[in-house]
């Protein structure tokens, strides 16, 4: 009698146990894996050799190196030879279609690990232990970027920065610089004159509609540097101020041509860079000795890059109501001295920026160092309105320190808006719009205050302040009005002209008028405000990127 259960039958393996050997493997055959040798191996008659130790799937080391060094030499190549058939085509964009990053040809460092990764995952297996085999490029300080720009094309960038673009970045000496470009650089193009020469010439690019078509490769050349010299070992913790320089013009450049964020990031490596370079302390007595081997220019010029930073930081920071990355009660460092002394190598000796806003002298001080002048008003304004939202919520009523702020900060404002209420901020509009800017910054910083004093007041039960904000409310509705009336100015200049600030200001005078609309009832400010940005739009991204801001707020209202 037969059992009614029956054993399972065990199905027959695909290949035998083990590894194939080396001849299978070779000739790409399905091995049988027999012992002590395998069918093809024996009908070959070949010695079947086993491999027992497993090769890392994948490209080999430095394989994607070698090839970006071979693509970047026929790009040279290609280029030099499309110069010399092509003469009228000044600089070719030489850019694949079929190439994942759309930046440039020259990817930077962190574009190619992630090519390194993606084309390592999937040339493996299941087996993820092959990526432990994969190990990141090292910098690539053997491959000069973009060496097929000529000599004649580099001059026209070097001019035109500091004919359109020094004049909202005042901090390179012009003799100093041009003295420095005719010397012969490294062979490798890898040094930090050299990220500050990329990002002259990419800011300088988009100024000018005759080299919009290569911004972007100069853009990815000036961060392939700065990434690299970041990342090379041989200069271990030190910073050259050609660094910090050219982040400062990057970070610029992002606001204007890529977006807040990103240029928003740039900046906080900015910032860090400026205090790990000591910038905000250049006049002091830690420092002298440091820095007693610099010439007056070269001190001049540290002195500007750091107010340049601070100027950023006060100005991105207004947009999103960030805090302060630097606090003026720690600053050593002199103000820039006039633009005809600094150009002229005719150094003097310029005060402190705590001595400037305590001196009542009349006489109207330098655009750069008014500028700066108002951003310390606007980064106290900024700074006083955060406090008092903290102060409110940790006692639920109006703090004595507040008050005290506030009638420091309002004397010094309305002594700022009375002064420069003397000026035209429109007598050179076509040859330098900073004062534009200074003179928005004052009722910016009007603004921000007045939405302190009324943050505090409305969270607060008392009304014994209530003739402050009565006071502060006579002087919002002005500056409101005076924005709106400067942006008009905006139309006699070209795209190239325009701040890139301004925007910023523009925004932050939109923005407080839709959350107060009963100062404007019939629109006419915001009106102005939006058609302002909306002329800015096609050359300026951060305010593509404001406009875009106003729309969701007037939408969700």
């Amino acid at each position: 009698m037969y059992s009614s259960q029956t054993s399972p039958v065990t199905p027959r393996p695909r290949q035998q146990a083990g590894l194939a050997c080396d001849e299978c493997r070779r000739r790409k055959l399905r091995c049988d894996r027999e012992q002590p040798q395998c069918g093809i191996c024996r009908d070959s008659g070949v010695v079947c050799n086993r491999t027992t130790t497993r090769q890392p799937r994948g490209p080999k080391k430095g394989h994607l190196r070698a090839l970006q060094s071979r693509i970047i030499a026929l790009e040279r190549r290609l280029s030099d030879q499309s110069l010399d058939e092509h003469i009228e085509d000044d600089f070719p964009a030489l850019q694949d279609e079929n190439v994942t990053y759309s930046s440039s040809m020259n990817p930077s460092l962190d574009e190619w690990l992630a090519l390194d990764t993606q084309d390592v995952s999937t040339n493996s297996s299941s087996n993820s232990s092959a990526v432990e085999y994969f190990t990141p490029p090292a910098p690539l300080l053997d491959s000069p970027p973009l060496g097929g720009m000529s000599d004649l094309i580099k001059h026209d960038l070097d001019h035109l920065y500091f004919d359109r673009a020094h004049t909202f970045c005042p901090i390179l000496n012009r003799r100093r610089y041009f003295s420095r470009a005719r010397q012969p650089q490294a062979n490798n193009n890898i040094t930090a004159f050299a990220s500050l020469q990329y990002a002259m010439w990419t800011i300088a690019a988009s100024t000018s509609s005759q080299f919009q078509n290569v911004q972007d490769e100069l853009y990815a050349n000036a961060r392939m540097i700065l990434d690299s010299l970041e990342l090379d070992p041989s200069t271990g913790n030190s910073m050259c101020v050609e660094q910090v320089q050219a982040w400062t013009l990057l970070a610029i450049y992002e606001l204007m041509r890529v977006n807040y964020r990103r240029g928003w990031m740039s900046a906080g490596k900015l910032f860090r860079s400026a205090v790990l370079l000591k910038l905000h302390t250049v006049d002091g007595c830690d420092e002298i000795f440091v820095n007693s081997s610099l010439s007056a220019i070269e001190l001049e010029e540290r002195r500007r890059t750091f107010w340049m930073v601070y100027a950023i930081d006060r100005f991105v920071s207004l947009m999103d109501q960030l805090p302060l990355t630097f606090h003026q009660h720690v600053i050593l460092t002199r103000l820039p001295m006039p633009e005809t002394n600094f150009q002229s190598d005719d150094p003097i000796v310029m005060p402190l920026l705590s001595q400037a806003q305590s001196d009542d002298d009349a006489q109207s001080p330098p655009a750069f160092t008014e500028s700066i002048r108002l951003a310390t008003l606007c980064g106290q304004s900024l700074s006083h309105y955060q406090q008092s939202i903290v102060e409110q919520e940790a006692r639920d009523k109006s703090s004595p320190d507040f008050w005290t702020r506030h009638q420091q900060l309002e004397t010094d404002i309305a002594k700022s808006v009375e002064k420069l209420s003397l000026q035209d901020p429109c007598a050179n509009l076509h040859l330098d719009s900073l004062p534009l800017l200074t003179h928005m910054t004052a009722q910016a910083t009007v603004i921000t205050m007045y939405k302190a004093t009324q943050t505090t007041l409305c969270q607060s039960d008392t009304s014994d302040h209530q003739h402050v904000l009565d006071r502060v409310s006579l002087m919002a509705l002005p500056a409101a009005q005076r924005i709106a009336a400067l942006s008009k100015e905006l139309s006699q200049l070209s795209y190239f002209q325009v701040h890139p600030f301004i925007p910023i200001l523009l925004y932050c005078c939109a923005d407080f008028l839709c959350s107060h609309s009963y100062l404007d009832p019939l629109f006419e400010l915001q009106a102005a405000l939006r058609g302002a940005l909306r002329g800015l739009e096609s050359a300026s991204k951060i305010a593509h990127d404001c406009l875009a801001r106003l729309e969701v707020t007037l939408s969700s209202m």
